[in-house]
């Protein structure tokens, strides 16, 4: 599969920890179903990580492997079970999307996602935190 490279920024707003940005190069991929940005992760606290988010007409992917691992599925207003794999072990997470945009003008590519996540802290409790995920991605060569 032909990539081209890009720089992509995301800007995340969440309402426990504030906002945090950060930039990092990329790889963008296309093919007749989907869109795909890859990308390793860096001081962030997922160093080393890969990270690949999936654009497809529904729905969009992030999936990280590495010194992470997780899957999150985001399809506007759809709940998705997942877990989180750290070094500090697994705990599942419950996502609902409240809203998600897509748009491609040229070489740039914009998404933004509007979700609840809820944490299981134990077979009885979640925390509920609201995030806000911006990815702005500048593209070459499109």
């Amino acid at each position: 599969m032909n990539f081209k490279k890009g720089k992509i920024m995301l800007l995340s707003a969440c309402a426990s920890s504030g906002e945090i940005r950060s930039f990092f190069d990329c790889k963008y991929f296309k093919t007749e179903n989907y869109e795909r940005i890859e990308y390793k992760e860096a001081d962030n606290g997922l160093d080393g990580a890969i990270t690949q988010i999936t654009i497809c007409e529904e729905s969009i992917s992030v999936e990280r492997k590495g010194t992470v691992k997780s899957v999150m599925v985001f399809e506007k207003n759809k709940f998705c079970n997942s877990s989180i794999v750290t070094e500090y072990g697994e705990f599942g997470i419950k996502i609902f999307t409240n809203n998600l945009e897509y748009f491609k003008q040229g070489n740039k590519l914009t998404v933004f996602i509007d979700y609840d996540i809820y944490y299981q802290q134990n077979s009885s409790s979640n925390t509920k935190d609201n995030n806000k995920l911006s990815i702005n991605c500048l593209i070459k060569d499109i």
